[in-house]
């Protein structure tokens, strides 16, 4: 009757709306609207397990995924290639077929594993960033403040500090203009790298 009751509820929006960090922007990407970008390829780089060592039971990818699905989004989720070098996917395969891209991170530190870093994946790094120069990428980070020191030319970044099903509401809400980005970093989320501000 108390925990997870509606005021409680509406306590967490709040909280999650006044979060939610624009950390930096690539002029003229934001908001984004089925309008301008229909076709957006997600790449979720997640842990199976919350910090407990609980299986999620859906995760961050799944969740801002239907989401936008609801908006009137086309959403893919990548897929990493399995072919060696001289078989990989050809690049009109992202460019030209995706409006944007968007990453969501959700790799929470444990006791046992204070600083988390991204592992791309195999072969060659396949869903790391190459696209930005050519594709709308915008990167969201919803359990760790530092990734920008792993995607440092990534030219939209957000941080959202919570995986909650309110923070991934915010996050959308904000993406798509609905909500104006009101967070203020506690940390360095630039980790006193002058690349990571370009």
């Amino acid at each position: 009757s108390v925990i997870g009751c509606s005021e409680h509820k509406r306590a967490s929006r709040g909280m999650a709306d006044k979060a939610v960090t624009l950390v930096k922007e690539e002029k003229g990407v934001l908001p984004i609207t089925p309008d301008r970008y229909k076709k957006i390829l997600l790449y979720p780089i997640e842990t199976t397990e919350k910090a407990q060592g609980l299986t999620a039971a859906n995760s961050a990818g799944d969740r801002i995924k239907e989401l936008m699905e609801k908006e009137g989004f086309e959403v893919d989720v990548y897929v990493p290639y399995t072919e060696m070098e001289g078989n990989i996917p050809p690049y009109t395969s992202i460019v030209g077929k995706y409006d944007l891209i968007l990453y969501i991170a959700n790799l929470v530190t444990k006791s046992n594993q204070t600083v988390v870093r991204i592992e791309w994946k195999q072969p060659f790094g396949s869903n790391t960033p190459v696209y930005v120069n050519t594709v709308p990428t915008v990167f969201v980070s919803v359990a760790n403040p530092y990734h920008l020191v792993d995607v440092p030319r990534v030219k939209t970044f957000i941080n959202a500090y919570s995986a909650s099903d309110e923070s991934i509401a915010a996050v959308l809400d904000k993406l798509m203009g609905r909500s104006a980005f009101t967070g203020v970093s506690p940390v360095d989320p630039f980790c006193g790298k002058w690349d990571a501000r370009l």
